[in-house]
């Protein structure tokens, strides 16, 4: 038989994403360029996302602060 307990959601395991100034956005008046970035969320189609950010690991910083649970890479 299944254990069934493993396949409960459990609330205390689940990343919230973070949002703020320097955390999932440029600091305001900070030089920046447009990115694409694809966001890969577990059982979902893949969403493209222009990002604007001061570079390429800022960028990939910055969605990974928006979307925790989900795979992140530059296009």
């Amino acid at each position: 038989m299944a254990d069934f307990a493993n396949l409960l959601w459990n609330e205390e395991i689940e990343i919230k994403s973070q949002h703020g100034e320097g955390i999932s956005r440029p600091a305001a008046g900070a030089k920046t360029k447009e990115f694409r970035i694809k966001v890969r969320q577990v059982g979902a189609s893949p969403m493209y996302v222009h990002m604007r950010a001061e570079s390429k690991s800022h960028a990939l910083k910055y969605a990974k602060a928006r979307w925790p649970m989900s795979q992140i890479e530059l296009v």
